[in-house]
């Protein structure tokens, strides 16, 4: 398993999986999850956060070249769904700035009885972290239900809520927070999970070459998880 970054430079490579990333966001939030109000765009889930030009991705793939998993990061120097239609759930002040990004749509599988689900998430947190890192983002927002914010606990991130609990569906109600992210969260989170490898891969814009195919991206996850473990 791999998780790849893709960002302005190098998203026309991605471009046939960033609509299969649409796509599973609609099987995951609005067919599974029920969030009915989510706006579409030609039949898949995307909204004006998407059409942001700093908007950056997570993908995660598996060893095969299937893409398992995603989340999308937009800039608080930009448009960002808690300073714009998600404002309602911030009660304490946000500093914005190039170092604080917000995450959506985490999906660590889109698919909730896939095998992948457990260590999707692993991977997900970790590749969350060192994408931090290599952007300089030390400060990351979202809105969440407890659970998250219990995961943030166990993996030793330092968090403050941005607001108190609100009710979005009968009998369930979300949090806005903000992570503090460095290299110590990072390896916590490794240690947590047991990860003893990088677990990102940033590929630059290619030459000669339109897009990239499952193959690549299997021919990748074979390169990476040859490396040596990461020393203690």
């Amino acid at each position: 398993m791999l998780v790849h970054i893709v960002n302005s430079g190098n998203k026309s490579y991605y471009a046939e999986f960033l609509e299969e990333m649409f796509a599973q966001r609609k099987k995951l939030f609005v067919e599974t999850m029920g969030w009915n109000d989510l706006p579409m765009i030609d039949g898949i889930e995307k909204d004006e956060m998407d059409l942001v030009e700093d908007v950056e991705y997570l993908l995660i793939f598996d060893k095969n070249g299937d893409l398992v998993g995603h989340c999308r990061y937009n800039p608080t120097t930009s448009n960002y769904l808690l300073g714009t239609a998600m404002k309602k759930y911030v009660m304490n002040p946000i500093q914005e700035g190039y170092d604080c990004w917000e995450f959506t749509r985490f999906a660590p599988s889109w698919d909730l009885n896939s095998p992948h689900k457990k260590l999707a998430l692993a991977y997900l947190c970790a590749a969350t972290i060192e994408w931090s890192l290599i952007r300089r983002v030390n400060r990351l927002l979202g809105i969440g239900e407890e659970n998250l914010i219990q995961l943030a606990g166990a993996l030793q991130i330092p968090t403050r809520l941005l607001g108190t609990p609100i009710e979005y569906d009968t009998g369930r109600s979300a949090i806005a927070f903000e992570f503090a992210l460095s290299q110590r969260t990072l390896n916590s989170t490794r240690q947590f999970f047991k990860l003893d490898a990088p677990a990102t891969l940033l590929l630059p814009p290619q030459i000669g070459k339109s897009s990239i195919s499952r193959d690549d991206i299997a021919f990748y996850d074979a390169a990476m998880n040859a490396r040596e473990p990461i020393a203690a």
